[in-house]
């Protein structure tokens, strides 16, 4: 039985160690949760109002996943506001719809695009601002409203990664990783921000977590057999 153990330590070792030269995957998650205009109005429903998840998918692509999380039914997103990696050139960077309310209209300008009190940011995504003929069967431009997602996929560069949208632009003391505008709130709109980015775990994270937890399993075991023999 020692033996064993003895192998399956090393088996895990060996495996953990091949695991770690492996290019390493990159996935950025945004919640949008702070209004930051003076003349904002709130959104109704509670925050996180919208979520933005970009993951590495291939090799210079990546997933932009667009979600309207806890907008109310009246509410709905019009335009989607992205920093970028400085050091590359956006204006290389392709958007390409993939599935979900599709956007009216993408625009990409290094010298940058207004999103509200002072904010600019080169990538904008902007959706429908009046409703489809039919809910029933929603238009292909219909508005960005509660429950919907989108989902584009980003590419054009080859060294491309959801690392090189983790941007911060700073003014006024705040600082601005990703805006939206929010339409539909009564007489007013709502102009927010992101809250603190989370990175999501890499799943060479989720590997050495695990293994980790398996060698605690087997060294426990083993102390507790040493024991039971040592009282014998």
């Amino acid at each position: 039985m020692k033996n064993t153990h003895t192998l399956l330590i090393i088996l895990l070792i060996t495996v953990i160690t091949g695991l770690m030269p492996v290019s390493r995957a990159h996935a950025l998650f945004i919640e949008y949760t702070e209004t930051y205009t003076d003349g904002s109005s709130q959104p109704f429903g509670e925050y996180p109002w919208l979520s933005a998840n970009f993951a590495d998918y291939a090799p210079g692509e990546v997933l932009l996943t667009l979600r309207a999380v806890n907008l109310t039914d009246a509410e709905f997103a019009t335009s989607w506001f992205f920093n970028f990696n400085p050091l590359k050139n956006v204006n290389q960077l392709n958007i390409q719809y993939l599935e979900g309310t599709a956007a009216a209209s993408v625009t990409i300008d290094p010298d940058l695009i207004s999103a509200g009190a002072n904010v600019t940011m080169p990538i904008s995504i902007d959706f429908a601002t009046s409703a489809g003929s039919s809910k029933a069967k929603k238009a292909a431009l219909d508005r960005f409203e509660a429950g919907d997602y989108t989902v584009f996929l980003l590419s054009g560069l080859d060294d491309l990664t959801a690392k090189d949208f983790n941007t911060i632009y700073s003014s006024k003391g705040l600082d601005y990783l990703s805006v939206v505008h929010i339409q539909g709130i009564g007489e007013g709109s709502a102009w927010v921000k992101d809250g603190t980015p989370v990175p999501a775990p890499e799943p060479q994270t989720w590997i050495l977590m695990g293994s980790g937890l398996v060698l605690l399993v087997i060294g426990s075991r083993r102390m507790r057999k040493n024991q039971a023999t040592a009282g014998a």
